[in-house]
């Protein structure tokens, strides 16, 4: 299985803070996971009423955030979301939030480990 996050995205965005590289890394990882948490609730939301565009909304969000902080997995996940949405193609949008969200549950994990690690 892929990587939930590919480290060297955030080492590259943390190497570029010097000194302050330690807080911008925590800083950032702190602001994924506030920010992942409201994503999870209008992923909720979406599920519960149906609507795709909310749907689409959203994934582009996490998107744009994910492919930041070097999150693939959710970003691609996001991206085809987003494009079948946009492109009019059927969407259980249901079974899609769900994927989203477990792939932020994933890429939450990894952020909080590397966090936690050296």
């Amino acid at each position: 299985m892929t990587p939930a996050v590919d480290r060297t995205v955030l080492d590259g965005l943390a190497a570029r803070m010097g000194d302050r590289g330690p807080q911008f890394r925590a800083t950032l990882i702190g602001t994924w996971t506030t920010e992942a948490a409201k994503r999870r609730e209008q992923l909720a939301d979406a599920a519960a009423t149906g609507s795709a565009d909310d749907l689409a909304r959203t994934a582009h969000i996490v998107r744009s955030a994910a492919g930041s902080l070097g999150a693939h997995p959710v970003a691609e996940l996001c991206s085809q979301v987003e494009d079948a949405v946009r492109t009019g193609r059927q969407v259980d949008v249901a079974a899609a939030a769900a994927q989203i969200i477990a792939e932020l549950d994933r890429a939450d994990a990894a952020f909080a480990e590397l966090l936690a690690g050296p």
